[in-house]
């Protein structure tokens, strides 16, 4: 007998009388190593005559009565004979996880992978090997394919404790889910992120309003896998029902305000990003998850303890170790601590007086996603499947860029389409294409003839807003765009399908033809133009429809304009003009939109920052000078919130026992909140627990917190006013964007660092970085929380902007400026410029895709082309002979928008000046280091300006030279300003300079031009202002350090000649008194306390009672907003522009504002004098460069009959008034060429009759102040001067890159050969401004620093004349 033939004992089964053979015998055989001998010695010692073991002995038996090899291990020193991986391959064989001790890998499925974990928990709890052996599962791959097997190892607790540990903690966590009205069901099918698969999903949609049965919410999948995501979705669950709750907005806004989502989701962050599309607040939730899942995970479920460990958090400990950054640590272990609470709640159960259904959002969709990389995906129609799966990612994209989720009708269409996205994936996993298409088009057309009627009903609706409606027909528009996405992608891969029949092909191609999308998309246009043409027509005042009608000759209408357009704007247009200043009349419109709603809310922010002053001024004089008492701190650092009043987690807990202990006389077996029963004893706990005795009131003062409780009597007082302000202002913005104790994220300037932190290095590295790295607070980038999706038609989906809410990374909660006063202040400004755009962003967007349709005449130098059609016919004249005839017809050439600059400029406008992007985000890497170039950009901008302007004695006298010879020109015009107003603005001016001198560094203004200046916004620079007040700051350095003192002398300059304009419109402008008088709007202006029992803690300036228009009206705040667009518009046009709302284009890019520096008042310039004729909307005037008007004047004079005194006369009388003006201005604008030109000659012959050295300083000034305004008058005049003189403004010594080389000057200064003292004579400077000086001097005046610059500006000074030499070359 061969070596592979052995006798096996034959043995009767128990149970069915059969003989078979010995289970036990086979075992031995092969775990000793088929040594027969050795396997019937061993066999008898177990079950023959003299075994040595007994059934007593707890040995067990299998179906012949003979002991299991299993317990033989356990209770026999069977471990000594057997060869140890034979064994284990015989146990193997016996689970089915091997065959004969082979183990043979499994292609991956979900069915096998479940199998084996099921088979591999049996072993570990149930089998009698379980104390010395484990059964693990793995999966490998090989080969691009995905491969399982089971096997088993020694003993190891971790994936045995793991597993056991899961099954009970899944079961306590099922429990407290059903308590509170949520069930956990199994996912259908496997559903596919990008980059990974979802094995858990939370899905909020599901969730019943009361727990009246259970919300199918999470869903897991059907396996082991799915299994380990139940922690992490119940965890979201309960933390999107706990809004509002202090410790579960703690630990959100903790890990979105420190930008810590990406280290707690660790490697798959990129895949949770790709599909929350970049949404912070999503990823912040889904951090905050996964945190709780851990501590769940962590706990020790049969004692119900609370939980101890946290791995996520351990392992960001660990990564810092060495790190000497204290507060991040702190803030990691609060997140602990956060997580764990939250943790114990759900264990306890507790969690149900923390949690309400009401403020979940029911569109939230949260899920656990698993590497894709670790799936084979089986497919048996790929192409096909993909198709579904691109149809359900369409319809996903839908679902987030909706505008109507929080109305109850977008509520339903939620439902719906959720619904849809579902059958969508149940059909691509069962590979119904065909049934998945034809349902999807066949609800495609249910859903277009819903819109239809609800477009139509839509249009006759007079209850519904236009902001109401025009959410709607947003959604419309994305919805046709969304199908015609999907229909497209069904055209387009349909003849290529290979389990479709040719039948249903053609059923399905009907099916898209038989659609009515076409009839939605030019019902929605008709409608959405009706729209915007009403929306449009509130923003053309009456002055505007009439200068249209006067210069075009026809009616103004914004349907028309909005289909054809005459021509496109240039090249210089587009990146060089503001969009107020654009010759296109539709972007004049939608920038009209922009400032009519921004200046809406610097009204409203101007009313509120004095409300908040005056609380900082009442408190201060009760002695709270200094805010910390605001702002939370654990472990003697900043938390980044603010105290909070109550004590609300005692509150939940102890009315959670209130309720317990009452619950037996109802005989109510639950505490769930819901049940109707349990009415009587909350009513009785509100009663006795909260200030009004109702759910809603606050609590009591039992619950107040402790760090409340330690505020003085005036710093509660204070804080209350504050936090109701900060409420109001919360509630402007999201629902849940941002909650109460959120601290407002500002931070500390240098000069708040030195006051407060002294000699702490690292605040000043931290304000220092801020400077060139994305920080909290950046206010020109858009939006802090950025969003990556795109609409159907590749447009990005934009936010309007919302700042100061969270924090960046590299921020840090102790450098948050603690000056609640100013942040409260520039926080205001943001809210209310947010809820009042918020208003009009959706009728505004609809106008601009509206545009998207529209056309352009194609032009070329200022003539439209022309299409030149010949059509032939043929045929015979009278005498019967053959002719053709050639008929000539043409036609405009016309463009789409969309191929414009115009369209280009619109896009700007948007991007800019309604979602807040003035600046675009530019970076490049430092070695390890990404610096943002957007701000080194601005910081070489800001040094360039100290460098050039600071101190700067003649540059800020030649300023207001130019910038009043630019007012005497508009004066000739007689249309804006007039002689008489210009003196009696001086003479108010000069009379009120004293009283603005002692206001300047106080945030509290009382005199009457200030109030003015801020009234009407003179220097347009609202935004600036209320971003920059330092209430906080005390002492009189510290103030004027924050008004940067170097440029005192140009500020003073821009102020007078700024004011001079605004006060000379307001003599113009007139009021009548209760009497009848007209009077000057200045002096129907009075300044009143807003407390006139303590006036000194503020004031407003209004109109005095009885005074209105000229036609009784009341002088509204749209008679203030007319005004200071008005005068801003004058101001622009002769000083130049320097405000946000007007940027131009290029002025987005880095470069573009480094080119611009110092250059500003070019264009507005040229556009005074060239600019062709067109509508202006800030100054609601027809304008025109008055060289124009003068060149055609010209013209017509030269065709006039007679001698040339006639023809100029008689041309003159027969131009209209704004002709005249403008003929004025330019003759006006020539007179001072002429005495510039005649004036410099003078001062150079009297000049030259001095040598040099011996030239009086006044003569050297007054030269330099000459050439200067020679210069500066010469340049933009149209003739030969304009190269020679307008090339010297051009390469003007003030170049941006020169303070590169300034800065560096410090090594320069510490030179020894550089030094008089150690050098002698061979240091000194020979020639130039700094003749005279030593060359560590020189070097150290070039320094961009405050010293320097003010001893630079003393050599300027003194040494004029070699600065005149450049301009005189």
């Amino acid at each position: 007998m061969g070596e592979s033939c052995y006798i096996v004992p034959a043995v009767t089964n128990k149970t069915t009388g059969e003989i078979g053979k010995s289970r036990l015998y086979m075992d031995l055989y092969s775990s000793i190593g088929n040594d027969r001998e050795k396997t019937i010695d061993m066999y008898q010692r177990f079950v023959g005559e003299n075994k040595e073991i007994k059934d007593s002995d707890g040995v067990t038996l299998d179906q012949f009565g003979e002991p299991t090899i299993e317990s033989l291990y356990n209770i026999t020193n069977l471990r000594e004979y057997v060869n140890m991986d034979k064994f284990l391959a015989v146990i193997e064989t016996k689970y089915g996880i091997s065959k004969n001790g082979v183990r043979e890998p499994i292609e991956f499925s979900q069915e096998k992978m479940q199998h084996l974990y099921d088979i591999a928990y049996n072993f570990n709890n149930h089998s009698e090997l379980r104390n010395e052996f484990s059964m693990v599962v793995e999966r490998h791959n090989v080969k691009n394919k995905q491969y399982i097997y089971a096997y088993i190892k020694p003993f190891d607790s971790n994936a045995v404790g793991d597993m056991n540990r899961l099954k009970k903690l899944n079961k306590a966590l099922e429990e407290t889910l059903n308590s509170i009205g949520i069930s956990i069901t199994c996912l259908k099918a496997i559903d596919y992120a990008p980059d990974g698969v979802i094995e858990g999903k939370s899905n909020f949609s599901k969730l019943n309003d009361a727990a009246d049965g259970l919300s199918d919410v999470i869903g897991v999948a059907n396996n082991i896998m799915g299994q380990i995501k139940i922690p992490e979705e119940t965890a979201h669950v309960i933390i999107e029902m706990m809004k509002g709750k202090s410790v579960r907005d703690r630990l959100v806004s903790l890990i979105r305000t420190k930008n810590l989502a990406e280290k707690i989701i660790g490697d798959e962050y990129q895949k949770y990003v790709g599909y929350y599309d970049g949404d912070e607040d999503l990823l912040a939730e889904e951090a905050a998850g996964q945190l709780v899942a851990n501590s769940l995970m962590g706990s020790d479920i049969d004692k119900v303890a609370k939980p101890m460990t946290n791995r996520v958090i351990n392992q960001l400990l660990d990564m810092l170790r060495g790190c000497d950054d204290t507060e991040l640590k702190n803030t990691i272990k609060e997140l602990g601590e956060l997580s764990n609470t939250i943790a114990d709640l759900i264990l306890t159960g507790t969690v149900k007086s923390q949690i309400d259904r009401l403020v979940v959002d029911k569109t939230k969709v949260l899920y656990g996603v698993r590497d894709k990389a670790d799936v084979t995906i089986h497919r048996k129609t790929e192409e096909d499947k993909s198709i579904l799966n691109q149809i359900r990612d369409i319809e996903v994209r839908m679902s987030k860029i909706r505008k109507d989720k929080n109305t109850e009708k977008g509520k339903e269409e939620t439902k719906k389409y959720t619904e849809l996205i579902k059958q969508l994936q149940q059909y691509r996993e069962n590979n119904q294409t065909n049934l998945g298409i034809h349902n999807y088009l066949k609800e495609e057309a249910t859903s277009v003839a819903g819109l239809l009627k609800r477009l139509s009903a839509l249009k006759d609706n007079k209850k519904m807003s236009l902001q109401q409606k025009a959410e709607i027909l947003v959604d419309v528009r994305n919805r046709y765009f969304a199908y015609k996405a999907s229909n497209e992608l069904i055209y387009n891969n349909i003849d290529d399908m290979t389990d479709i029949t040719e039948d249903e092909k053609a059923e399905i191609k009907d099916q898209l033809s038989a659609l009515q999308n076409y009839e939605l998309y030019a019902i929605y246009n008709r409608i959405a133009m009706s729209l915007f043409c009403e929306f449009a027509d509130g923003y053309l005042p009456d002055k505007i429809k009439e200068l249209y009608k006067k210069h075009y000759g026809k009616d103004l209408d914004v349907k028309t304009i909005f289909e054809m357009a005459e021509s496109d704007i240039s090249i210089f247009d587009m990146w060089l003009d503001s969009a107020g200043e654009s010759s296109d009349i539709r972007i004049n419109l939608f920038d009209s939109m922009n400032k009519q709603h921004k200046q809406m809310a610097r009204m409203r922010s101007m009313e509120l920052s004095h409300k908040i002053l005056a609380i900082g001024a009442k408190y201060r004089e009760k002695g709270i000078t200094d805010y910390d008492f605001f702002f939370e701190y654990k472990n003697g650092h900043k938390t980044g919130e603010y105290i909070s009043k109550y004590d609300m987690t005692t509150y939940y807990e102890e009315r959670r026992e209130y309720i317990r202990n009452r619950i037996h006389e109802f005989g109510v077996n639950s505490m769930k909140s819901y049940d109707p029963r349990l009415k009587k004893i909350f009513e009785d706990w509100n009663k006795t627990h909260t200030v009004d005795g109702t759910k809603d009131g606050d609590p009591i003062d039992a619950y107040l917190s402790k760090e409340y409780r330690a505020l003085s009597s005036g710093q509660r007082d204070m804080f209350n006013e504050m936090m109701e302000i900060k409420q109001e202002f919360d509630d402007m913005l999201p629902d849940h964007y941002t909650h109460l104790s959120n601290a407002i994220k500002i931070n500390k300037d240098i000069i708040e660092i030195a006051r407060k932190d002294g000699v702490d290095v690292k605040q000043y590295l931290r304000n220092i970085q801020s400077e060139y790295f994305t920080r909290c607070g950046d206010s020109d980038i858009g939006a802090e929380t950025k969003c990556s999706l795109k609409d159907f038609e590749n447009r990005a989906v934009q936010n309007l902007p919302i700042y100061y809410t969270k924090m960046f990374s590299g921020d840090n909660a102790d450098s948050l400026s603690t000056d609640i006063i100013s942040t409260m202040i520039a926080y205001g400004t943001m809210a209310t410029t947010y809820d009042e755009m918020s208003g009009v962003i959706n009728q505004m967007e609809i106008g601009r895709a509206l545009l998207n349709n529209s056309q352009t005449k194609a032009t070329m130098s200022g003539k439209v082309l022309k299409n030149i059609s010949h059509y032939f016919t043929s045929g015979v004249d009278e005498n019967g002979n053959s002719i053709t005839t050639d008929e000539e017809t043409e036609s405009d050439v016309t463009i789409p928008f969309v191929a414009t600059n115009a369209y280009k400029r619109l896009n700007a406008l948007f991007d800019m000046q309604i979602y807040g992007k003035y600046q675009k985000e530019e970076s490049f890497k430092l070695g390890k280091y990404e610096v943002n170039g957007r701000k080194v950009g601005n910081k070489l901008a800001a040094l360039t300006a100290v460098g050039a302007l600071g101190c700067n004695f003649l540059n800020d006298v030649s300023n207001v030279i130019t910038g009043l010879s630019a007012m005497q020109i508009e004066v000739m015009g007689k249309k804006f300003l007039k002689p008489g107003d210009l003196a009696a603005a001086d003479r108010t001016y000069f009379s009120q300079l004293g009283d603005v001198a002692a206001d300047w560094l106080n945030p509290i203004k009382s005199s009457k031009l200030a109030l003015f200046d801020e009234m009407f916004n003179v220097f347009q620079d609202w935004g600036t202002v209320y971003q920059d007040i330092k209430f906080e700051e005390n002492s009189m350095l510290s103030k004027m350090m924050n008004k940067s003192i170097v440029f005192m002398g140009s500020k003073a300059g821009e102020h007078w000649l700024q004011n001079r304009t605004a006060l000379a419109m307001a003599y113009e402008i007139k009021l009548k008194s209760p009497s009848g008088e007209e009077v000057p709007l200045w002096d129907a202006l009075e300044v009143v306390p807003i407390d006139k029992s303590n006036p000194q803690r503020g004031y407003n300036l209004q109109v005095k009672k009885g005074y209105t228009n000229l036609d009784g009206s009341e002088y509204s705040k749209q008679d203030v907003i007319d005004f200071a667009r008005r005068c801003g518009h004058i101001n622009q046009g002769m000083h130049g522009i320097y405000n946000k709302e007007d940027m131009s284009m290029i002025q987005q890019y880095t470069v573009g504002r480094l080119m611009m520096e110092f250059r500003k008042w070019i264009k507005p310039q040229l556009n005074k004098k060239f600019a062709s004729g067109h509508i202006n909307f800030d100054s609601q005037e027809w304008e025109e460069g008055y060289y124009i008007t003068f060149i055609r004047f010209l013209k017509k004079a030269k065709a006039e009959e007679g001698g040339l005194i006639y023809a100029l006369t008689s041309t003159y009388k027969n131009l209209d008034a704004d002709e005249k003006a403008n003929v004025n201005k330019a003759l006006m604008d020539m007179g001072l060429c002429i005495a510039a030109a005649f004036a410099f000659w003078l001062i150079t012959k009297l000049s030259s009759g001095f040598p040099p050295d011996k030239k009086p300083w006044a003569l050297k000034l007054m030269e330099y102040f000459l050439v200067r305004f020679k210069t500066d008058q010469l340049a933009l005049q149209p003739s030969p001067t304009m190269i020679s003189e307008g090339g010297k403004i051009l390469k003007s010594p003030a170049a941006s890159l020169q303070v590169v080389q300034d800065m560096y000057n410090f090594i320069n200064v510490l030179n020894p050969a550089n030094s008089e003292t150690l050098n002698g004579d061979d240091a000194l400077v020979k020639n130039g401004v700094y003749k005279g000086l030593s060359k560590d001097e020189k070097y150290f005046l070039k320094m961009p620093l405050i010293l320097s610059v003010m001893g630079r500006g003393y050599v300027r000074a003194k040494n004029s004349d070699t600065l005149t030499k450049y301009y005189k070359q």
